[in-house]
């Protein structure tokens, strides 16, 4: 059982990677998410120099990364990195909890339905996670660089252009 959940982990690239490995599907999959996400207006833009230096500094990374499924479909997964939050003193792992399966669980009832020769069926359902009960936190800031600060503005570029900053060398700026 162990061996067949490392074979499906291992199939998650970064978003950099896919450039290399999906290219087009990548790029595609990838402006679905955020479409998907600017759609049921998860994010208000925020002027990086109207925030406070706390604000600045609680200011979650995105991670984005993608999937090839079964079917060879390339699936993009996008998310904050909470390590931030889990090191607060205030932090209640119950409270932050995703309302998802857990992986354990998806393995021992397949493991049962094969078993038995149960017939399974697999669903997608578009933004799930998006439509779970709201959160208790008043105010998620979370800093989008690289490529998905560029997808985002390709999705809605008179929306979040103004709110694009770049380094000295060009480059997405960085947190500070």
């Amino acid at each position: 059982m162990l061996y067949i959940l490392g074979v499906a982990m291992i199939q998650q690239f970064s978003l950099k990677a896919r450039l290399k490995r999906f290219v087009e599907k990548g790029k595609y999959a990838t402006t679905k998410e955020l479409q998907q996400q600017h759609d049921m207006k998860m994010y208000i833009p925020l002027d990086p120099s109207k925030l406070t230096a706390e604000q600045k500094k609680a200011a979650l990374n995105s991670l984005m990364h993608l999937v090839e499924t079964c079917n060879r479909r390339i699936k993009s997964r996008f998310c904050a990195n909470g390590s931030k939050q889990r090191r607060m003193p205030s932090y209640k792992k119950e409270d932050a909890a995703s309302p998802t399966v857990l992986n354990e669980g998806v393995m021992l009832t397949s493991a049962i339905d094969a078993h038995e020769g149960t017939d399974v069926a697999i669903i997608d359902v578009p933004g799930a996670f998006l439509h779970a009960c709201p959160f208790t936190v008043k105010e998620i800031i979370m800093l989008l660089k690289g490529q998905v600060a560029e997808t985002l503005v390709h999705v809605s570029p008179k929306l979040y252009h103004p709110f694009i900053m770049y380094d000295s060398r060009g480059g997405y700026s960085k947190s500070k």
